[in-house]
């Protein structure tokens, strides 16, 4: 497993874990990010900027920190 700040623009991944307390978990669950789903990078800023993921057909934009909690399966 490898987090959504580690895979490339392109890439899918299911959703397998989300790291970090309850108020980050339930920000992400809002967010559509939670475990099971499928999760597609669609572009990644340079210089630590964010990166844009497709979840469920909608475009998110988080920040690295928050994509380094994410852990998931590259299919």
């Amino acid at each position: 497993m490898i987090t959504l700040a580690q895979m490339n623009p392109g890439e899918r991944g299911v959703v397998r874990q989300v790291l970090g307390g309850w108020g980050q978990q339930r920000h992400l669950r809002s967010l559509g990010i939670r475990e099971g789903k499928v999760v597609r990078i669609m572009t990644k800023q340079p210089a630590r900027g964010p990166i844009v993921v497709e979840v469920d057909g909608n475009q998110i934009a988080i920040g690295r920190g928050v994509a380094m909690k994410v852990l998931v399966e590259v299919t």
